[in-house]
């Protein structure tokens, strides 16, 4: 997997930051509704108390227009971040920011940042927020491969695409545990359904929800693998846990356990 980390940035003007740079690369296919208001809280390990950075991304429904591809640049700044600054870093969402000519908009405490609309501007606002971090390469290689994963219009090349980033992370003892990784195993287990079937789906979407049990997709791909495979109270303990990992879509849930209830009784 090729690591490639080019930015270039525009100066800041007063307490705003403007960012210039273009992927040539399109985002992942995730759809993740722009109004979706949730927060990612990321605890980590470890005994010492440290300054936990608060950052806020506006979810107007312009700003998330102007960001490149279908996932939203909360999952896109979670996955940016290392496990071992997990515990530093809260990631939220907030209504709208202002100046929506220029979004995305991010704010961290006081300053904020324009233009955020890629992984390359991302990582960039990681680190001039927190200066003592520094987003792995590895992570965004990882980042853009998944978006080429999702651009390719071959199973093949989906696959070999997904597994480069698997394998990849794997090798890395302090990334393999990542959000990306969680990530990577879930549309790989999306390309498994879609194309082949449900076993190797099940494997990859249980890797994901084990990693990231607050992952948004990965148990409702788990429900629909054991409800193809025949197993409709694997389906329901799947969506079970969706909403206690993610209450926001309880309605949703709900719609599917009454279906899946119907086809009990039927």
């Amino acid at each position: 997997m090729e690591v490639c980390r080019k930015r270039k940035m525009i100066g800041p003007t007063n307490t705003t930051r403007r960012f210039s740079w273009r992927s040539s690369l399109s985002l992942t296919l995730l759809a993740v509704h722009c109004y979706h208001a949730h927060s990612l809280a990321m605890p980590g390990g470890g005994g010492d108390k440290r300054h936990v950075l608060k950052i806020q991304v506006c979810q107007n429904k312009d700003c998330c227009k102007r960001y490149q591809g279908n996932e939203n640049l909360v999952q896109t700044l979670s996955h940016l971040v290392p496990p071992s600054r997990h515990q530093d870093i809260e990631i939220e969402t907030v209504g709208c920011l202002s100046k929506c000519a220029e979004g995305p908009n991010v704010q961290v405490n006081d300053q904020f940042y324009n233009d955020v609309h890629d992984v390359q501007s991302a990582a960039a606002i990681l680190e001039m927020a927190f200066p003592n971090l520094e987003v792995p390469p590895t992570l965004i290689a990882a980042s853009n491969v998944i978006e080429r994963a999702h651009k390719a219009t071959s199973f093949e090349e989906k696959l070999k695409l997904l597994n480069s980033v698997i394998n990849a992370l794997n090798k890395n003892e302090e990334l393999n545990t990542s959000k990306i990784m969680a990530h990577a195993y879930a549309i790989r287990a999306q390309v498994y359904f879609d194309y082949t079937g449900s076993v190797q789906a099940k494997e990859d979407a249980i890797q994901a929800v084990t990693l990231n049990p607050s992952h948004p997709f990965a148990w409702r791909l788990l429900a629909d693998t054991e409800e193809t495979m025949g197993n409709t109270l694997g389906a329901m303990e799947a969506l079970t846990q969706w909403v206690e990992h993610n209450p926001e879509f309880s309605r949703k849930v709900q719609k599917e356990k009454d279906r899946l209830s119907e086809k009990m009784k039927s």
